[in-house]
């Protein structure tokens, strides 16, 4: 399975998920640091990748419609591991 990984996972996260056994790519290894949430969702959807992003707007299923897209994974628990995470090593 291909992957992309948001600006907002860093290089540690893909290399996670390449080690599990997946084509992964950033967003930011690809040109699209600071894009706007639909030229990158379009270009997950162009690639045909899964995407993984802490970004909580990926998760609202009347702009992302199950089944309409590769798949998409965004949790409020993802965000505040990555958050506690930062805060903890002294990284804001």
């Amino acid at each position: 399975m291909k992957v992309k990984l948001d600006e907002n996972l860093g290089q540690a996260h893909a290399e996670l998920v390449r080690a599990a056994g997946y084509v992964a790519a950033r967003v930011t290894e690809q040109g699209l640091s600071r894009a706007k949430d639909p030229a990158v969702w379009q270009h997950v959807c162009d690639t045909g990748r899964f995407f993984i992003t802490l970004d909580l707007d990926f998760s609202d299923v009347r702009r992302f419609v199950p089944g309409t897209h590769p798949g998409s994974c965004s949790s409020e628990r993802m965000a505040k591991a990555e958050k506690q995470s930062r805060v903890c090593s002294g990284v804001f």
